[in-house]
């Protein structure tokens, strides 16, 4: 799917903590994040239909942490990869929505215009759609 769709931006979902995938019988470690990025940019661009995707932020699930904890974690992971990170069930999404808007509009933008400080332009309404345990989430 992530070839197929040819997206253009990313959002990175990752548990906070998780060093291995154990869900398919075996340990298996999770590379460093910037290196899961890499991979995910390069093969949803492998379709060539797009330019090699940008990974607009991280949607971290701190749900298994306490507060101070989920805030240690989300700060370990900005520094360690230099992107945004959120959790977007304790934080709400907007921040991911405002960086996907700074990276896509009015058209694709380089890497170091999407992490840079939100820019208010003048947008007809845009909607966005997430769909989170089930449901879907309308934003606008």
């Amino acid at each position: 799917l992530i070839r197929g769709s040819g997206p253009t931006h990313l959002v990175l979902c990752h548990r906070a903590g998780m060093t291995e995938l154990d869900t398919v019988g075996a340990a298996i470690r999770v590379p460093p994040l910037n290196e899961v990025i890499a991979l995910y940019e390069d093969l949803a661009g492998a379709c060539g239909t797009f330019t090699r995707p940008l990974t607009a932020g991280i949607a971290l699930n701190t749900a298994h942490l306490d507060a101070d904890d989920a805030a240690r974690a989300v700060a370990q992971i900005q520094d360690e990869t230099g992107r945004l990170v959120v959790d977007p069930v304790r934080d709400g999404a907007d921040a991911l929505v405002d960086a996907l808007m700074r990276c896509t509009w009015p058209g694709p933008k380089k890497r170091n215009q999407c992490l840079a400080a939100p820019q208010k332009p003048n947008l007809s309404p845009v909607v966005c759609v997430f769909a989170w345990k089930n449901r879907l989430i309308w934003t606008e």
